[in-house]
């Protein structure tokens, strides 16, 4: 999964400058090991405006030290930065496929469970999941659903299912007009439920036919876009928009026009966790902030802050009501949810090869 784009809050739409905007690259990459190298600085690798400032600032304050946070677009950058076993961070935030792949590759330090009595504030169906049954390696944090934004009467009828992005009438409707996901998994996702296929087959023959159907799709594509996908859905660059349901909130409360909706064959859910590298010399600090993180009063302060629903069952009543109504908040249910499993290395190849083909066609 990737993420990116403006910075938001409910209600209110703040500009995110990049950080080549206030150092030359050099500078800023040289600044930004020493503060890795720094035994007061803990570093935070997660996606892109999954943290709010404020609750960096209080967790600074309250302990002491100061906080680094660098962001990517994707599992698979973050687990290749990982593997080099020399990043510099201490504290990452995989999707949960990834966590069992990061831990199975030794990535991952266990978590000392004494030091994190607030995990008794999760949410008991994310505690449990299939890639940390244990919850040895990881602390759910947000969730993400994936479905799809639109702009009200650019196409009638809008769509309905993940199969109208690949119907050809659909698709001459709104060429030049679609946006679909930068990510192999969630693209392969959406082609193989379009196919009445699981995302999380491991048959090569159905990974070739959702890459065959991506590929079909293409000459209707105007881009593959996970950092900013909702802000060409609100200039009206395009006008259907596969996306994360989070980063649509702020744009749908400031015109009228956009919506979004979970499709009828199931929506891709990814539970991002918080996890402590095995190569972290700040792993007492790491912990804190997990511990931080888990209390409710802070994690109702992240999901306002982010868009995307809290793991964190005990924070659900702080949250205001007009986010927790908001359509793109709500968790699938049932059949309708669909969480991403590890597929091993060789299948997870195939997905890329698959991908990186219909880019290049």
């Amino acid at each position: 999964m990737q993420k990116g784009g403006p910075a938001r809050t409910m209600g209110v739409m703040s500009v995110r400058l990049s950080r080549r905007q206030f150092l030359p690259l050099a500078a800023a990459a040289v600044a930004s090991c020493a503060r890795r190298n720094d035994a007061n600085v803990l570093n935070i690798y997660l996606w892109a405006e999954y943290l709010p400032d404020d609750v960096v600032r209080d967790f600074e304050k309250e302990h002491g030290c100061r906080v680094q946070v660098d962001t990517y677009n994707s599992n698979e950058e973050m687990m290749a930065k990982a593997a080099t076993g020399n990043c510099g961070y201490d504290l990452v935030c995989p999707s949960q496929y990834a966590v069992s792949q990061m831990a199975s590759q030794g990535l991952l330090a266990e978590l000392d469970h004494a030091a994190l009595p607030g995990r008794r504030n999760l949410d008991a169906r994310f505690v449990g999941m299939r890639a940390d049954p244990e919850g040895r390696w990881a602390i759910p944090y947000l969730g993400a659903s994936t479905g799809i934004g639109y702009r009200k009467g650019a196409v009638e009828p809008p769509p309905q299912r993940w199969a109208d992005l690949f119907d050809p009438a659909f698709l001459e409707k709104v060429r030049g007009k679609l946006s679909i996901l930068d990510d192999a998994r969630e693209a392969s996702a959406i082609a193989l439920l379009a196919l009445g296929l699981s995302p999380n087959t491991t048959d090569p023959v159905e990974i070739a036919k959702a890459g065959d159907l991506l590929r079909r799709q293409k000459p209707s594509v105007a881009c593959y876009d996970s950092e900013a996908f909702e802000d060409k859905l609100a200039s009206g660059i395009c006008s259907i928009v596969q996306g994360y349901a989070g980063d649509f909130v702020a744009v749908m409360q400031a015109d009228a026009e956009l919506d979004f909706f979970l499709p009828a064959e199931g929506s891709v859910f990814n539970m991002d966790c918080l996890c402590v590298l095995r190569e972290s010399p700040r792993k007492v600090q790491a912990h804190q902030f997990l511990e931080y993180i888990l209390r409710p009063a802070v994690a109702a302060r992240i999901s306002e802050g982010t868009g995307y629903p809290t793991a964190n069952a005990a924070a659900a009543g702080l949250i205001p009501a007009a986010l927790r109504e908001h359509p793109c908040f709500r968790i699938p249910q049932g059949d309708q949810l669909i969480m991403l499993e590890d597929p091993g290395v060789a299948v997870k190849d195939l997905f890329t090869d698959a991908w990186e083909s219909v880019k290049q066609s």
